[in-house]
């Protein structure tokens, strides 16, 4: 008689729901090398419901680097309280959960999910630096497999007022002055042949490599998909250095400028502008009187927007 297998079920605590890999990718529905699209996806749109609520035009920033990637905004700054629900792994923090209306997300778990990434990527050196109020915040969350419990380390500490942003626009500096500051932060691979990688699944994203050029255009073109669907968002990102920002609207719908292509797109525009004045002169010098006045108003509006895609430029030099 073949003996009948009597099954006995498994508890597992709620917290270890957010401090694995494997329960992360449920969470996210993304696998680990796409993570970093999950972090930047997540805070931009927590930016940007916390300034819309705040009625702030908002203004974010987008640092990417070997080590870490930072996004920060100029809304009115996420409060201790709401900081605090939201390490609790216990409960679940949602200022959208009880309301029917348009919204970016309503399940509350954002942060949940972002929190303990940085330790599941680098056990060793993974920790989401938040700086808000005055205040910075490093977390470290880590799963105690014994206890089935998240461990959660908040160090507190004054940021200095002396504290220089890593921005170079003085108007930036000035709209990201309040708001808040994330920063998910690992500890470096070493490069080998130039070749930079992050530790989300050793993913390529620097260097003479098409890996690295596939992941560089998705990051960006994620960000320009911000930009497109969300007009009143002022979107700057710094990709290893190289800067790239959203113009304005007189120059195509916002285009997107980087180091490399700015001084050529000012040089076309600077050509554009020689030629417009040029027909305006001709049209003006003409022995006609009776030269119609359209379209000399057309090609000084054609100036004008020559002229602000050029200060764009400028500014972002």
């Amino acid at each position: 008689m073949k003996k009948k297998l009597i099954r006995t079920t498994f508890t597992t605590s709620r917290e270890m729901a957010f401090s694995s890999e494997k329960e992360l990718v449920t969470q996210t529905g993304h696998e680990v090398r796409e993570w970093p699209f999950v972090i930047v996806k997540e805070l931009i749109d927590n930016a940007l419901d916390a300034c819309e609520e705040a009625g702030i035009a908002p203004v974010v920033h987008i640092t990417a680097d070997a080590s870490s990637i930072t996004i920060s905004d100029n809304g009115p700054g996420i409060s201790e309280s709401t900081l605090a629900a939201a390490l609790d792994f216990t409960i679940r923090a949602s200022s959208r959960e009880g309301y029917v209306s348009p919204t970016r997300g309503a399940q509350g778990n954002a942060l949940m999910t972002l929190f303990p990434m940085p330790r599941v990527v680098d056990p060793a050196g993974g920790r989401m630096i938040v700086e808000v109020g005055g205040k910075r915040h490093i977390i470290a969350v880590r799963a105690d497999p014994i206890s089935q419990r998240a461990v959660v380390n908040d160090d507190v500490s004054e940021i200095p007022k002396s504290k220089k942003t890593h921005l170079d626009s003085n108007e930036i500096k000035q709209a990201l002055s309040s708001g808040t500051s994330v920063r998910i932060e690992w500890k470096q691979i070493p490069s080998v042949d130039g070749i930079t990688k992050w530790p989300f699944d050793e993913i390529v994203v620097g260097g003479a490599n098409s890996d690295a050029e596939r992941f560089t255009r998705r990051f960006r073109d994620l960000c320009i998909g911000f930009a497109m669907f969300n007009p009143h968002l002022t979107l700057h990102v710094d990709w290893f250095g190289e800067r790239l920002g959203r113009g304005p609207a007189a120059i195509g719908q916002g285009q997107w400028f980087s180091a490399q292509t700015r001084n050529n797109t000012f040089l076309e525009y600077q050509k554009g502008l020689t030629k417009c004045l040029e027909k305006i002169r001709d049209a003006t010098s003409s022995q006609e009187k009776s030269y119609p006045a359209y379209p000399l108003r057309g090609l000084m509006r054609e100036c004008e927007s020559y002229l602000d895609s050029m200060e764009f430029i400028l500014n972002e030099a």
